[in-house]
């Protein structure tokens, strides 16, 4: 991928020794974790082997989804324990004594030709029920879909927050691409998948290159720029899929780069690179009448913005020090407060606030490969996420905040290597590889609902 965003942004990087600098490992500290279960009442008699999977898929994937929160949750296994719900004050006392901080008691039931659940959740060392609720077991993909949705009023009712069960994540990839001697040059195509890498899903036919996606923040429109053409200089282009249409629409095509872009809070002007002046600038265009407002005026590329969700602080790539590196700036003026934060490595790339605004996280060019990096937008706070796991770029945290994806290269050979959309929690604990054997995957983009 760098490849690539080096021949959409000319950003000249020489090789250079970089400044003197403190990063701090993190990951490190273990947190106390609340210790959970998860415990089901015996199945009725008369359940059908069918239903009696069906039940037991319900049940895993609800404990599935809280098993990505690490940092949060030891998940202990149920078998160790003999009561289920908890009929009074008194049942309490037999969680404590086990150490558990949290159960979730699920009961299941026939009605007719209807598979019912019910669940309470217990906050076990507050003595108390903090959510329960019944309903009907869906059919197939509804299932998945009523579970996450579950998962995730139980984990609000449990924390106050948000999260990441209902999320998507879009990335491009070269699977599924046309083994045809008419196609030339680099193929990847736009998709879509939940936040635990199921339901994966193809958007975009174009047989271009896609980049650079980024998710509207009512999870309905995804921007993309598509490079496709022969030999020779091609233009970069961007577009905007409708996910409620399943159809895209051409945004901009201005002579050179469009491309980069992301979406305002309230989703009607978004933010993108184009250097139809002849330098690659940051400009905001209003999507209903396509209005340009100029933010970044200099010699040298401005590119990759991302803002915080109040829109008052902009984090962007610029090779204004003579090589990549990260930027801050109000973008509600041109050229205002714009601040250099980053003095890591020979260069950088892919700046991405964290939902809160309290953090950055970046790809940085060190010991010939990218690794990842966080830093404090006032350029405090530097520290270290990835280290000797290949090379990494592309980072995006996730809805809530405590997770973030990201696109690791595994060079396995010199003819053989792979790409992959990876998840870490927010110190920097891989979980999970979300798009294993799913061909060489980059550029993924969390939603916000």
């Amino acid at each position: 991928m760098f490849k690539v965003a080096i021949f959409l942004i000319t950003l000249l990087v020489p090789v250079m020794t970089f400044a003197n600098y403190a990063i701090v490992g993190v990951g490190e500290a273990e947190l106390e974790k609340d210790k959970v279960v998860f415990q089901k009442s015996s199945f009725p008699l008369d359940i059908s082997p069918n239903e009696s999977d069906r039940i037991n898929k319900f049940i895993n994937v609800f404990k599935q989804d809280f098993s990505f929160y690490v940092d949060k949750f030891e998940v202990l296994d149920d078998k160790n324990f003999i009561k289920n719900d908890i009929k009074n004050k008194s049942d309490f006392i037999y969680w404590i004594n086990k150490n558990v901080n949290i159960l979730f008691s699920f009961r299941f039931w026939l009605n007719k030709t209807k598979t019912h659940y019910g669940l309470s959740v217990y906050k076990i060392s507050a003595n108390e029920k903090v959510f329960e609720t019944e309903g009907v077991i869906q059919q197939d993909k509804g299932l998945i879909d009523q579970v996450h949705g579950l998962a995730d009023l139980s984990y609000r009712k449990l924390t106050g927050m948000p999260s990441i069960f209902k999320s998507k994540i879009v990335f491009v990839t070269d699977r599924d691409t046309p083994k045809s001697k008419r196609i030339k040059g680099n193929i990847k195509e736009l998709y879509i998948m939940d936040f635990n890498g199921q339901n994966k899903r193809r958007l975009t036919f174009h047989r271009g290159l896609v980049i650079s996606p980024a998710i509207s923040h009512d999870g309905t429109k995804i921007l993309y720029s598509l490079i496709k053409g022969g030999g020779g200089l091609k233009n970069v282009d961007l577009y905007m899929y409708d996910l409620n249409k399943n159809s895209a629409r051409l945004i901009s095509r201005k002579k050179g780069l469009n491309s980069g872009a992301i979406f305002s809070r309230d989703d009607n002007v978004i933010y993108l690179t184009l250097s139809h002046v002849g330098n690659a600038e940051i400009y905001a265009m209003s999507l209903d009448k396509r209005r340009l407002r100029r933010i970044t005026r200099h010699y040298a590329s401005d590119v990759d913005p991302s803002l915080t969700i109040d829109g008052k602080k902009m984090v962007f790539l610029s090779n204004r020090a003579g090589k990549a590196m990260i930027y801050t700036m109000d973008p509600r003026s041109l050229e205002k407060d714009v601040k250099r934060i980053s003095y890591v490595g020979d260069y950088n790339a892919t700046p991405r606030f964290s939902p809160d605004g309290q953090e950055i996280v970046f790809s940085s060019w060190l010991d010939k490969r990218f690794d990842l990096f966080k830093i404090n937008p006032d350029g405090t706070g530097l520290a270290r996420l990835t280290k000797n796991f290949g090379s990494n770029e592309d980072p995006v945290y996730s809805n809530d905040g405590e997770f973030i994806a990201f696109a690791n290269l595994m060079v396995e050979s010199m003819y053989k290597k792979k790409q992959s959309i990876y998840l870490m929690t927010r110190e920097g604990k891989v979980i999970k590889n979300l798009t294993e054997n799913f061909g060489n995957c980059q550029g993924p983009r969390w939603s916000r609902n």
